[in-house]
């Protein structure tokens, strides 16, 4: 581990180098010689570095303008920038907001999934509510037709909103605190992560994060923040029903991992040295920007989560900022040879060597887009218990070249990433080692197959390329690079 470097010298404000991880077709080719793992640019403000504020809580939905209706005229939150169009996002808040705030995501169906789960056999929220009055609540959900599974009862309900993600509500009765408010939610109680082990993932917090752990006579265990801050909500651990299907604490938005959670602490630099030398990841470099830091980590059971660093405790700390494409990567070798990352919409020509891929193979058409998220979720815990793997967060589709790709009921669709070698690699995953070839392809920040194939045949037909899949036993469809443009669409090889 590098030391840090005294707060406010200049060399805090220097990027450490970055390696070239990037092999450029098509006229620009770089060198790849001599990749090693670059660690990540670490900063410190020389402030306290333990959480002391729950931010943000995110939701992803397939009906943007619909949800935010939803939470704004039946659970009664008030729009964060009411003049701002209702598109790809919005927040909201409480009245006034002394709470996190909540974000709405627009998310394509390909990759919603709901964030709730089962804890000893009964389906329980992701995110609970503070309520003024059940009864307000009940009577306006029982008017928008809103589905309840759980009516008020000792003070507490559930229901779904209308995405399906199950809340939970818990009526507050301190005058002191709901007296503030001016709408009938008085805050966030807590939101829910599923652990392999709450315990272990409570020291975890403990150490890495600076959270406090309470536990309630049930013996559940909940991290909440260590400061003075008022009406915070906390992380309630529980037990992970299913090992083999985890619910991380993220979804996947345009090919890219989406936090649920926001955090915040004022000095990111050394809150990610305490995340990895307790067992946390750190994949991607700090950035600064004009809200200030962001620190993006993963806990040992791979829930993604984002903290902040506010912009007033940046001051006179603003170290240039480290572009998206040009994150620390993992495990590089001299073999590796990952495309630029690509303009939006813009055809480009791609070549690659032999690439020897594992995969998590989706069949049949129906509920494609839930084989899909389960697929990638899988890849994404699993990779970290394969030394092999070169990037988790670059994903091949691919597509056998088989008759049975007509049949609805047949067709196959492969989710793979790229590996070393087969060595290690657990029999019940696909393998299967692709030999060279160059294909054009088109990237869509927005995942839109259609648009992109319609831009790939049209640089084909234009150039009067011939491409085809003979003697192949699978092609390659599509790429999800998480840390650079998302989805991109490939063309059948470059004859």
């Amino acid at each position: 581990m590098k030391k840090l470097a005294k707060p406010n010298h200049e060399e805090n404000f220097q990027p450490q180098r970055v390696t070239q991880a990037f092999k450029v077709l098509k006229g620009n080719s770089g060198n790849n010689e001599g990749l090693q793992q670059n660690e990540p640019i670490l900063h410190s403000t020389g402030l306290e570095s333990a959480i002391d504020l729950v931010t943000l809580v995110q939701l992803p939905a397939r009906k943007l303008a619909q949800t935010v209706s939803f939470y704004a005229k039946v659970l009664g939150l008030e729009l964060e920038y009411p003049e701002r169009p209702i598109e790809r996002n919005t927040f909201l808040r409480t009245v006034p907001r002394t709470a996190p705030g909540l974000h709405i995501l627009e998310t394509p169906e390909m990759e919603f999934r709901h964030l709730h789960g089962t804890v000893n056999g009964r389906l329980q929220e992701y995110l609970a509510l503070y309520i003024k009055d059940l009864a307000v609540l009940k009577e306006s959900l029982s008017k928008a037709g809103a589905d309840i599974l759980v009516e008020p009862t000792n003070g507490y309900m559930s229901f779904f909103d209308p995405e399906g993600h199950l809340i939970g509500a818990y009526e507050r009765t301190e005058a002191g605190i709901d007296n503030c408010f001016e709408t009938n939610i008085t805050g966030f109680r807590h939101v829910q992560m599923h652990v392999s082990d709450p315990a272990s993932t409570a020291v975890f917090f403990e150490n890495a994060l600076g959270l406090r752990r309470f536990t309630a006579e049930d013996g559940s265990i909940s991290m909440g923040t260590n400061s003075n801050e008022k009406n915070q909500p906390v992380i309630r651990l529980v037990q992970q029903e299913d090992p083999a299907n985890p619910l991380p604490m993220h979804w996947i938005l345009h090919g890219r991992p989406k936090h649920a959670l926001e955090l915040h602490s004022k000095n990111i630099g050394a809150l990610a040295v305490r995340v990895l030398e307790n067992g946390g990841t750190v994949k991607e470099e700090l950035e600064f920007g004009g809200c200030g830091g962001y620190l993006k980590l993963y806990t040992p059971d791979g829930h993604y989560l984002w903290v902040n660093q506010n912009v007033r405790y940046s001051d006179g700390y603003k170290p240039e900022r480290v572009p998206a494409p040009l994150i620390m990567m993992h495990r590089k070798t001299r073999s590796e040879v990952q495309a630029i990352v690509m303009e939006d919409m813009k055809p480009y020509v791609v070549e690659h060597g032999d690439l020897k891929l594992i995969g998590i193979p989706c069949i049949s058409l129906q509920d494609m887009s839930g084989k899909y998220r389960h697929a990638k979720e899988g890849l994404l815990s699993s990779a970290k218990h394969l030394p092999s793997v070169k990037n988790p967060f670059i994903q091949y589709g691919i597509w056998p070249e088989a008759d049975t790709q007509g049949s609805a009921d047949l067709h196959a669709y492969i989710l793979c990433v790229e590996v070393e070698s087969f060595e290690g690699i657990p029999e019940w995953y696909f393998r299967t080692t692709l030999p060279p070839q160059k294909c054009v392809v088109v990237a869509n920040k927005q995942g839109d197959f259609n648009a992109a194939s319609l831009a790939v045949d049209q640089y084909i037909r234009e150039r009067g390329m011939e491409v085809g899949s003979e003697g192949r036993k699978y092609i390659i469809c599509e790429r999800y690079n998480d840390n650079a443009e998302g989805f991109a669409r490939y063309s059948l090889p470059i004859q």
